[in-house]
């Protein structure tokens, strides 16, 4: 056989080889990524049960805090029932039974009108005290509706500190009837922002502005104070109790401030209970 012929048939042998080795390699690697795509698939599932069960656990946890809320609020009333009901007219009882004695205390027994007239101080500071701890269950002022209430927490706020307050209310009658406890933290809320405002702000005006968008409540308390040089400090503002009243309602708070240049608060609440809310935070 000729060189040439030779060499061209070893030629064909080795590419022959060559194809061979590189189908293996290509039939290895086929095998590979289809194990590949098998196990992604497989992740993939399992990243997605994953989710659907985190979901599923929000849901539960957002529907044991709005339970829990209920309940607080269903005792707190009748808390506060009993407390006037029971506490206070026996208060009142007394009361009365001390100004009747008072009234009947003659020369001879003068001596004990020093202490009639303080039983009857220690009595009226008693009723004082259980006024103010039913009030702190829940705000009297809301008896008149979320609105009125909110006017005369502006009202008084601008009396006491001179500082005027523009504000926008922007709720419908659905909307103000479909708000069940967020009235509250929302009041809470706005009484908390304007104390701030007097106390640390320097204020000469303040804006508010209740909304719906959407599904949410939407509150925006503005200044233009001093601002905070930074919105993490939240010791001493009472920023941190506002946070955790709209956690517990699955709600958000977000604030902007610089200084000189004022602050602005967002408080964010779901109409509807949404159990896969997020925990209240500042922005």
């Amino acid at each position: 056989m000729p060189a040439a012929s030779e060499s061209a048939y070893h030629l064909v042998n080795l590419l022959v080889i060559c194809a061979g080795l590189l189908g293996a390699v290509a039939l290895l690697l086929l095998w590979r990524l289809r194990g590949l795509y098998a196990q992604m698939r497989d992740e993939q599932l399992t990243l997605q049960q994953a989710e659907h069960a985190l979901h599923l656990a929000r849901r539960q946890i957002g529907q044991l805090a709005a339970d829990r809320l209920h309940i607080q609020a269903r005792e707190r009333r009748r808390l506060g029932r009993d407390l006037h009901d029971d506490l206070g007219q026996y208060l009142l009882t007394l009361k009365l039974d001390v100004a009747n004695l008072q009234a009947n205390v003659n020369g001879a027994t003068s001596r004990l009108a020093p202490t009639l007239q303080c039983m009857a101080s220690n009595i009226d500071q008693g009723i004082a005290a259980l006024r103010c701890v039913i009030a702190g269950l829940r705000p009297p002022a809301l008896e008149q509706g979320p609105q009125a209430a909110l006017h005369q927490l502006l009202a008084e706020f601008t009396r006491a500190t001179g500082i005027p307050v523009q504000h926008a209310f922007e709720l419908a009658d659905a909307h103000q009837a479909s708000l069940g406890l967020h009235e509250t933290v929302m009041y809470r809320a706005l009484q908390e922002a304007l104390a701030n405002v007097a106390r640390h702000a320097h204020a000469t005006q303040v804006h508010v502005r209740l909304q719906c968008q959407g599904a949410m409540l939407q509150l925006y308390i503005a200044d233009n104070g001093i601002g905070m040089k930074d919105v993490h400090a939240r010791q001493g503002c009472g920023l941190a109790g506002m946070e955790e009243r709209l956690r517990e309602a699955g709600g958000v708070l977000r604030m902007v401030s610089r200084r000189g240049r004022g602050t602005t608060l967002q408080l964010s609440l779901p109409i509807k209970a949404r159990y896969d809310a997020m925990p209240a935070r500042i922005a």
